[in-house]
């Protein structure tokens, strides 16, 4: 995820958890087939229409990933530190990202990619 992705985060919908019916998502046809190639970048934020909608997806999956693996008060620990970091460099996520759950930007894409195997079969 880039330096400030992480903040677009704490903007997700705190009851929706699956993708709007009628919407691809994981296990669903038209979904992209496996995990995705790296996590949502802020340009992915940016964007419009179904780029927008996955941007969002994979957020969802990463938090959801993070709540699930590390904790909840991790999750709200990683968003408060980030949220209030401001922008922030790729090694200043990384520092953040390991401060909060023991991981940087690049061993949490392998991490949530292996858990998204799993998950998807």
């Amino acid at each position: 995820m880039a330096a400030g992705g992480l903040r677009r985060l704490r903007r997700l919908p705190r009851q929706r958890t699956h993708p709007r019916p009628g919407r691809p998502g994981p296990g669903r046809p038209g979904a992209r087939r496996g995990p995705p190639p790296a996590l949502p970048e802020d340009r992915a934020f940016r964007a419009e229409g179904k780029e927008l909608d996955l941007a969002y997806q994979q957020a969802w999956s990463v938090a959801r990933f993070i709540a699930e693996r590390f904790g909840e008060v991790e999750l709200v620990e990683l968003y408060r530190s980030v949220a209030g970091a401001g922008p922030v460099s790729a090694a200043e996520t990384d520092a953040l990202l390991r401060k909060a759950i023991g991981l940087d930007r690049a061993s949490l894409q392998v991490q949530w990619r292996d858990h998204l195997r799993g998950a998807l079969g």
